[in-house]
């Protein structure tokens, strides 16, 4: 309401309170016309605010259905792996996943698996060049050592393999055992019995071994497992040539003959695939060889497997053979630490002294030697390096040099561990027989009480000052060992402590051995955390139809509101309804069976014991009441997903054509390829990754060369490709399935050859795989569908729209079935997605109330200018009045003024 402008004084002239007549008019004015405008706008308010609270309820009702709808909350378990009834010490942990089975499995822990840790030779400075040249293998990647390698070089050439897609899970650190003084140690990331995985590289067993030259090893061994079985390191194709999987070796072994069950069995082991090896074995000694499969975390890698005794024969490549090959491996025995001193020691007759030489006339010289009453000074450290040694021999007449050696032994030696004293060439050298580190040290003094000089050298006998020879080490920090364990009875071996392929969907940690202890490892249906969800999604379905209630009541916000009752109604119909589309003779089909209903107010209540009890009776069935899904019967049929649009229903599958992948096939076999003085190339790619692997052509390749070429090439780019030799012709294999899916090829030569001719397969050519075809069917109703790759879509519009299914069967014609059922928790889910406040009756709601409360608002704000511009008038036409009555009355008084003057002037005269 506008008011009078505050220069305005009212009724002055007219005695009229004008500006209370106009307020008066107004405020009647505003009654009649902006106050109803006002009132629908707070009605529409107050609407909007309840749509909202609505529309918040509903959205959390269907996040409470989540887990129900997706039916994960019905694949949850509880694991449970007590302590060790007898020492109280945790075992192990076990975790499960959905497709575990309950029940309970015995688990006793023989072993856990540990990792090889191997340590290599002490040198005086890790940054000085090692002197050594060579080659080896780490997890099957070549090592190249340079004489100008330093022990730090090494390490970061091993620790450069540890990398990229496929590391070799070795990494190499040098270790200081004083200021400069240092060493490399291995360490496996992968636990198990076969250790690191280390390879000699060399051409003749006259090279010099790497691995013995760092000092990993001292000597070979067959490669022989817990089973008899000899085996070889592991490779990634066992139909490639090993020179093909084994890039970076500058010189391989010539082809030489190895012994198995002592027949002598030839190899050329740079052209010869796992496969071939273990034929020509074979063929000398029947069914001694075979190639396995192994596949560990997704990999899969091949190794030879020979039963009986493999050693070199004395061809100078054949030790070489078996090392690259892996059928042999270092032994890592321990270095003993030796003492000795620097002087040789000459008896009497100037001949070197001997364990059988006696103390008397021990010279270093020749001539005099000691005498009778000379004493010696022995003094050191025992292998512990903290306990000091002190002891005197005096020279007599009969004591020998090997009677000091055994009382210095005596002396160095305690208990569980023994030092040996021995003279070699003359010179005191002491052992620590045990091996490893070791804090052994002595050093022994001659007195020279005669005062007799060595007649040479002029100097009285001294043995000289002692130097460790070999400083003591364990090669083997830690031995590799599997993990063994008995599960309900049967023997598990794995080199891993985390075992997930031994109870299907549970994964066993093990943590300690306990021989003798049998853990009982419970597996368990987690009812409690199915009916936690229940009661969330009923305590969200209360608050839901308890604002809708009260919100629609007569004196409501939204009282009778056809619009929120409807969505409601389409919540509780969810409920109350017979579940469709569930595989025939499914348990349960209606929510009040699981103990799920709704009483004569609207309220929704679950039994939990009734839900319990039917959960535990019939897990799969209480799923599927509530969860979206399809079941599908047929040989390669399974289902993947569907839409909201998706109508449930139970579906018959007919495929008339299956996916095939792209293939590319040379229609030249047994090729020999000629490259002259060229430089050939070719290049294939995949559509799926658009990437490609190029390779390099050389006379005298073969299919099985070429593919074992192409293979390296796509696994370094990640080409969705494999190639093989299929009937002596090279087929190239496509990963995926369908028609984006492709396989390219170009070629490129320096002097021109006809490349495409020589392999068989043309330039550029573009091979594509094939979509699956196929429909679905409903009664009498067929509906078409969409095929992508494997894929088979519903299409749109029809009732099994957004509907996919899986079809990895190879026949081009084949029949399968699918149930597809929304489930109680799908249904609720789609209604609520309807309501939805993003784009549902919700959004459409509060939209279609904003703009009318726009529309009112603007309403409001023309009247109001409309009453505003009327007391404006009305103020300029009273204060008009006033201005027109004041000058009236300003003259009346001055004309009475000029009467007055006039009669008092006739007056006076």
């Amino acid at each position: 309401m506008t008011t009078a402008p505050s220069s305005t004084v009212q009724g002055l002239a007219s005695g009229i309170q004008w500006q209370d007549l106009i307020d008066q008019l107004m405020t009647v004015d505003t009654t009649n016309q902006i106050t109803p405008i006002t009132d629908k706008i707070t009605a529409d308010t107050n609407k909007q605010t309840s749509w909202s609270s609505f529309g918040t309820a509903v959205s959390t009702l269907q996040t409470t259905l989540k887990s129900l709808a997706d039916g994960s909350v019905f694949n949850s378990l509880t694991t449970n792996a007590p302590a060790s009834s007898s020492t109280s010490r945790t075992l192990l942990t076990a975790t499960a996943t959905a497709n575990a089975a309950p029940g309970t499995f015995g688990v006793q822990v023989l072993a856990t698996a540990a990792a090889q840790q191997l340590s290599g030779n002490v040198v005086s400075n890790a940054a000085t060049a090692l002197g050594i040249s060579g080659q080896f293998a780490v997890a099957g990647s070549t090592v190249t050592i340079a004489n100008t390698d330093s022990l730090n070089g090494v390490r970061d050439k091993i620790n450069a393999l540890n990398t990229g897609a496929l590391p070799s899970h070795i990494s190499a650190t040098v270790l200081y055992s004083g200021s400069t003084a240092a060493r490399l140690v291995l360490t496996s990331d992968i636990g198990g019995a076969a250790g690191l995985d280390l390879r000699d590289v060399r051409a003749t067993s006259t090279d010099p071994s790497m691995l013995t030259s760092l000092g990993f090893i001292d000597g070979q061994t067959a490669n022989v497992g817990s089973d008899g079985a000899v085996r070889s390191a592991r490779f990634t194709s066992s139909s490639q040539t090993v020179g093909a999987l084994s890039a970076g070796i500058t010189a391989y072994p010539a082809a030489s003959t190895i012994m198995v069950n002592g027949r002598a069995v030839s190899i050329d082991v740079k052209n010869t695939s796992l496969t071939d090896i273990a034929a020509a074995i074979n063929a000398q000694s029947a069914n001694s060889a075979s190639v396995e499969t192994v596949t560990s975390g997704g990999t899969t890698t091949y190794n030879l497997k020979i039963s009986g005794t493999v050693a070199a024969s004395a061809d100078a490549g054949s030790q070489p053979v078996l090392d690259l090959l892996g059928l042999t491996h270092g032994t890592t025995g321990v270095v003993k630490q030796q003492v000795t001193t620097s002087n040789a020691l000459l008896d009497g007759s100037s001949a070197t002294a001997t364990a059988a030489s006696t103390l008397l006339g021990l010279n270093v010289g020749g001539g005099n030697g000691t005498q009778l009453g000379d004493t010696f000074t022995i003094s050191g450290t025992k292998p512990d390096g903290v306990t000091k040694v002190s002891l005197s021999e005096t020279v007599d007449g009969s004591k020998t040099v090997g009677d000091m050696l055994s009382e210095i032994s005596a002396a160095f030696s305690s208990s569980g561990r023994s030092v040996t004293a021995a003279i070699v060439g003359g010179k005191i050298q002491l052992t620590d027989d045990a091996g490893g580190d070791s804090g052994l040290s002595f050093s022994i003094a001659a007195g020279n009480e005669s005062g007799v000089a060595d007649p040479v050298t002029g100097a009285n006998l001294s043995f000289g000052a002692t130097t460790v020879d070999a400083s003591g080490r364990l090669r083997q920090l830690t031995a590799g060992q599997d993990a063994k364990l008995f599960v309900n009875g049967v023997l598990v071996t794995r080199n891993t402590n985390t075992i997930s392929d031994a109870i299907t969907g549970v994964t066993l940690n093990l943590q300690q051995a306990e021989v003798g202890t049998t853990i009982p490892v419970t597996v368990a249906r987690d009812t409690a955390k199915a009916s936690d969800a229940m009661q969330s999604m009923v305590t969200a379905y209360n608050t839901v139809q308890s604002l809708v209630s009260s919100s629609t009541a007569s004196t409501g916000a939204l009282a009778f509101d056809s619009s929120m009752r409807s969505a409601y109604n389409a919540l509780k119909t969810s409920i109350l309804s017979s579940v469709t589309g569930l595989a025939t003779g499914s348990t349960y089909d209606h929510a009040a069976l699981v103990g799920l209903t709704l009483d004569k107010t609207g309220v929704l209540s679950v039994d939990t014991t009734a839900f319990t009890a039917a959960l535990s009776q019939d897990p799969n069935g209480v799923k599927a009441l509530f969860q979206t899904n399809g079941a599908t019967t047929g040989a390669g049929f399974s289902y993947l997903t569907s839409s909201s649009v998706t109508i449930p229903g139970n579906y018959d599958v007919q495929i008339i054509r299956a996916a095939t992948t792209p293939q590319a096939t040379s229609t030249v076999s047994n090729f020999s390829y000629a490259a002259g003085a060229s430089t050939d190339t070719m290049t294939v790619g995949d559509s799926a990754t658009g990437l490609s692997g190029t390779i390099t052509l050389a006379t005298g390749d073969t299919p099985d060369s070429i593919a074992g070429k192409l293979n390296a090439a796509f696994q370094a780019q990640g080409v969705r490709l494999a190639a093989s030799n299929v009937g002596g012709a090279l087929t190239i294999n496509g990963l995926d399935y369908g028609s984006a899916a492709a396989i390219t090829t170009s070629y490129a030569s320096s002097g021109g050859n006809d490349v495409a001719g020589q392999l068989g397969i043309v330039a550029g050519s573009v091979h594509n795989g094939v979509d699956v075809e196929g429909s679905y069917t409903s009664g009498a109703n067929t509906y078409t569908a969409v095929g992508k790759g494997q894929t088979l879509l519903g299409g749109t519009g029809t009732a099994v729209e957004g509907l996919m299914i899986l079809y990895t069967g190879s026949a081009d014609s084949a029949a399968g079935h699918v149930d597809f059922s929304a489930g109680i928790a799908g249904a609720m889910s789609k209604v609520a997605g309807n309501v939805s406040a993003t784009d549902g009756t919700v959004a459409n709601q509060t939209a279609a109330l904003t703009d009318d409360m726009n529309r009112l608002t603007q309403r409001q704000t023309d009247v109001q200018t409309r009453l505003d511009a009327k007391r404006a008038a009305l103020v300029a036409q009273y204060t008009a009045m006033e201005t027109a009555l004041s000058k009236i009355q300003s003259d009346g008084n001055f004309l009475t003024q000029q009467l007055n003057s006039i009669n008092s002037l006739q007056s006076s005269k």
